[in-house]
């Protein structure tokens, strides 16, 4: 990829992860104005990652690379999420005007979240740290608005104040620092913008849930607690087989080491000066291998039960999800 004065654009929104500097072009080159570090694209995709990534980051973009398309098809053929994403986040999001904005999407994957934002935009960039991933998104899309990263999410290649909206589907848990990508969601994010997430909440199992609302006796509990674990050995073996793409990942724990409960984001929003509403999702009431349902009746039906009982029961803070929507604080403060 050569770059010549039709980049123009490409220049006023990429600056030096490191330096956060603006760049020049150098024939197939991307250089930083201060620290000259080289940045290179191919194929349309821009590789931004300044540095040497950590082990944790490392182990993530291998296994992002290695899981790509077998991953994707796995969201696809698994109504849960799909449903999730239709019927509860897209509409959490969508009360925020999509139309003309300049969008980032952080850890974009596969395009999972981006499909219906695209066509709203005026600029969309998605921003991830695998290729794969990245080429695999490109290649769905198809959209001339797009403009695709790779990138870490704590050292965004963007300007301060750069984006009216970002968003994050289900990336934050991956890093094994939240609290730094928060603060670059800060810094490129302008004053009257918009973060739109949805993260995994620590898991709170069926088990547990009946055990709260029918104060089972303690020998029933036992029995309960212990069929639990022998059907998580049995859906352990399940998945493996329904998942052959995560046969040779050794580090599946440590993918999700990053998840936090709600009260751990609406800190760490407010240490940023940001403001953080939310909507719980989904409610682990039964054995989740009925959730993994590829029957999409069923599933549906028990997450508008999961929802109902978040609301009847206030389990709100043990839901599967959180939909989140953080804004700056009415002074407009910037990071501390």
């Amino acid at each position: 990829m050569t770059f010549n004065s039709q980049y123009r654009p490409i220049l006023d929104l990429l600056v030096c992860p490191e330096c956060k500097v603006g760049l020049r072009a150098q024939e197939d080159k991307l250089i930083c104005s201060n620290c000259n570090s080289e940045f290179t694209g191919s194929n349309g995709i821009y590789n931004m990652i300044g540095g040497q990534l950590n082990e944790h980051d490392l182990e993530q973009q291998r296994v992002a690379d290695e899981t790509c398309a077998g991953y994707h098809k796995f969201l696809t053929t698994r109504p849960l999420y799909g449903l999730i994403r239709d019927k509860y986040v897209f509409p959490y999001w969508l009360k925020d005007s999509f139309d003309g904005k300049s969008i980032l999407d952080i850890g974009s994957g596969t395009g999972w979240s981006t499909c219906v934002i695209a066509a709203r935009a005026s600029m969309l960039v998605n921003l991830d740290i695998s290729l794969e991933r990245l080429r695999f998104a490109k290649a769905r899309l198809e959209a001339q608005n797009v403009i695709y990263v790779q990138g870490d999410m704590k050292k965004t290649p963007f300007p301060d104040k750069k984006f009216d909206i970002i968003l994050s589907y289900g990336s934050l848990h991956h890093l094994d620092n939240p609290e730094t990508a928060i603060a670059e969601i800060g810094r490129v994010m302008n004053k009257n913008g918009v973060f739109l997430a949805i993260e995994p909440n620590i898991k709170f199992t069926w088990v547990e849930f009946w055990n709260e609302i029918l104060h089972l006796p303690k020998p029933l509990e036992k029995r309960i607690t212990n069929l639990y674990k022998v059907m998580q050995k049995y859906t352990k073996k399940q998945l493996e087989k329904e998942q052959p793409y995560l046969k040779n990942i050794k580090s599946k724990e440590k993918l999700h080491e990053g998840i936090r409960d709600i009260d751990w984001y609406k800190n760490m929003f407010a240490k940023f000066s940001f403001k953080l509403e939310y909507q719980p999702v989904g409610l682990e009431m039964v054995p989740p291998r009925l959730l993994m349902s590829k029957n999409i009746i069923l599933v549906e039906s028990l997450l508008k039960c999961s929802q109902w009982c978040i609301n009847r029961f206030k389990k709100g803070k043990n839901a599967y999800f959180n939909i989140m929507r953080a804004t700056r604080d009415a002074d407009g403060a910037t990071t501390k």
